[in-house]
């Protein structure tokens, strides 16, 4: 049995229909079975770098997303800079840099020495920096500004996250779960 969407499938049932007419209604003309073994292959364990990169692709407003190299040369250029994990060009917006965290707390948090290295790389290429958080499988993607020191981290709460979101405004919004059991019917 496969697992999609956090429903089973069995090899009699018609979800590859279902995700289809659902895909329909998106716009979307991507093989459903396609669809079906993305999202198998995420709910594997993909890393979260590539999961957010899978989610940006499918929304469709992404020019270019490039996984960056975290091998960084000399040594010591690791204490001065921090390499994200992402390049993005999205339709709406010129290169931006993307650091993704998957953190179930209520609460992001970064040290002052690793948000340094961050920011320090990306006044190096002169790109804006964004912070893309997985919080129990909800995106959220955010200017790194928006953190704020506490006693000594800088934070942000899930609410402000949520708050100042650019991911449905750079990539696009699309939400749905279909639990156990359910199915979908979408009338023309």
């Amino acid at each position: 049995m496969n697992m999609i969407l956090g429903t089973q499938m069995t090899k009699t049932d018609d979800s590859d229909r279902l995700i289809q007419e659902v895909l329909s209604e998106f716009g979307c003309d991507d093989d459903p079975k396609k669809v079906a073994d993305k999202v198998k292959r995420l709910d594997q364990g993909l890393p979260t770098e590539d999961e957010f990169t899978a989610i940006c692709s499918w929304l469709g407003k992404a020019r270019l997303l490039h996984k960056l190299d975290q091998h960084q040369a000399p040594p010591s250029s690791r204490d001065l800079y921090q390499v994200p994990d992402l390049l993005a060009e999205f339709e709406r917006s010129g290169p931006v840099l993307i650091e993704v965290k998957s953190k179930t707390k209520q609460t992001l948090s970064f040290t002052p020495q690793y948000l340094d290295r961050l920011r320090a790389y990306a006044e190096l290429v002169k790109m804006p920096l964004l912070i893309a958080w997985k919080h129990h499988g909800i995106w959220m993607l955010f200017d790194i500004q928006r953190l704020t020191k506490a006693q000594t981290n800088f934070n942000i709460t899930l609410g402000d996250a949520m708050k100042e979101n650019l991911l449905g405004v750079l990539a696009g919004d699309v939400a749905y779960k279909i639990a156990s059991g359910a199915g979908v019917r979408l009338k023309q």
